[in-house]
């Protein structure tokens, strides 16, 4: 499934998506980078995943991750 970045589906997913990273790196006391190697993406992956900015703020391809964690689903 494919939304615009301004979809209201698209932007509460990323803020879920946000949000759980920031728990996960917390819990664990993860570095961006160390958070980077876990998933398998660049530091500047990460780094997006988390910013807060409209335009470069991003999130994985959402078929990707369920491609790659088949226990992801939406």
């Amino acid at each position: 499934m494919r939304f615009r970045r301004t979809d209201d589906k698209y932007i509460e997913l990323r803020a879920a998506f946000k949000q759980n990273l920031i728990k996960y790196m917390n819990r664990d006391g993860m570095t961006h980078a160390e958070l980077a190697r876990a998933l398998g993406v660049s530091r500047s992956s990460v780094t997006r995943y988390l910013s807060d900015d409209e335009k470069t703020g991003s999130m994985p391809n959402l078929d990707v991750l369920e491609k790659d964690d088949p226990s992801f689903s939406m």
